[in-house]
């Protein structure tokens, strides 16, 4: 059954991400939100290990929640490929299409 990984934390101040991406299953989807979305910035340790455990696990999708991107000053031009962008509606998309849904705090 997929499961969709909503990571909050930080992969600066906690080990939420790793923890995370060590569990993630072929079908599941990681969304990053809060201060998780600075893993998903070029250049980074965590957005290497984005990148890797995407190509590792088939059919991983991965997901930055816009609003924190922004909130952040982030853009979206920053961001490793591997991640998408999703706002709010695509957030509620989400979190209805899989049937478990896991906090990574």
């Amino acid at each position: 059954m997929p499961v969709l990984h909503m990571v909050r934390a930080s992969p600066f101040a906690a080990p939420a991400l790793e923890a995370c991406l060590d569990r993630v299953r072929p079908g599941d989807a990681v969304l990053l939100m809060e201060d998780a979305v600075l893993a998903a910035r070029r250049g980074t340790a965590p957005a290497a290990r984005l990148v890797r455990t995407a190509a590792e696990v088939e059919g991983l999708r991965l997901h930055v929640l816009e609003p924190d991107l922004l909130a952040r000053g982030i853009a979206a031009a920053e961001l490793v490929e591997a991640v998408a962008v999703v706002d709010d509606g695509s957030f509620v998309d989400l979190a209805v299409g899989y049937p478990t849904i896991l906090p990574w705090i």
